[in-house]
């Protein structure tokens, strides 16, 4: 079975991945026949939000009029379609003006806030967080559909005397999924802080690094590892994973 329906992506950082994002496309149609006459990429949505306050007007203000006025549009055209039979046809429910929004994806919530000129004091920063985290879980419950907020990380810096107690560690490096809460034995946290831990209802952390091995002839082989960690989540328990990234999506890696 495939559900058919639109996303938005919200740039803040780097440029949108076109080519990945048609690369998925390919694949996807050569797996589900039914997507090969559908013009996939009119249903995704992307726009650039490069400063602090154009992230605050359009998570608040726009997004919801915007997936709103699709949630309404495809109410009125399946009433529509159900009342003439004429109109059920193979482009009848899915018409590209109508498809509502079941996923948002922000990336990076923290980059707008880490690259203001000025920067900004923590009781705005939580406001501001707390605002917007209002806003999406508003339109999530009522709309139905995932909001998906992709955070950055910080090096965590003890509060030891030693100055020696600092390790700085690579993004890349699979310590960097420890976003260990207390104990000190993380070196890498989420950034945006307790404002930011306080809005989500689960935070899943992504790990990637080069882990070397030797080869059966004594050679040094190098292979790229990733994991996906649920951190924590209301109805999950914690658990973590292996993963690939291949022109088809991710794939589960057996460990």
């Amino acid at each position: 079975m495939v559900i058919i329906t639109g996303a938005i992506y919200l740039c803040t950082e780097q440029r949108f991945p076109t080519e990945r994002l048609f690369q998925l496309f390919t694949s996807f149609k050569k797996k589900f026949p039914c997507l090969q006459s559908r013009d996939m990429g009119s249903e995704v949505h992307v726009e650039s939000l490069r400063d602090l306050e154009t992230q605050e007007h359009v998570v608040r203000y726009q997004l919801p009029v915007f997936v709103r006025n699709r949630s309404d549009s495809m109410s009125i055209h399946s009433s529509d379609s159900e009342s003439s039979s004429s109109q059920k046809n193979s482009k009848g429910y899915f018409n590209k003006s109508t498809l509502p929004i079941r996923l948002i994806i922000i990336d990076s919530i923290a980059a707008p806030f880490r690259g203001e000129a000025t920067p900004i004091s923590y009781p705005a920063r939580s406001q501001a967080l707390t605002a917007m985290s209002d806003s999406l879980k508003e339109l999530a419950h009522h709309e139905n559909c995932a909001v998906v907020c992709i955070n950055q990380i910080s090096d965590f810096v003890s509060n030891g005397s030693e100055e020696s107690s600092f390790e700085p560690i690579r993004v890349d490096d699979p310590r960097g999924a420890q976003m260990i809460q207390g104990g000190g034995k993380g070196r890498v946290v989420p950034t945006l802080g307790l404002s930011w831990s306080n809005c989500i209802n689960v935070r899943i952390s992504l790990a990637r690094w080069n882990e070397i091995r030797e080869g059966p002839s004594k050679e040094q082989v190098q292979t790229l590892r990733r994991t996906m960690k649920i951190e924590f989540a209301p109805h999950w328990p914690n658990a973590e994973c292996e993963f690939r990234i291949t022109e088809n999506g991710i794939e589960g890696v057996m460990v």
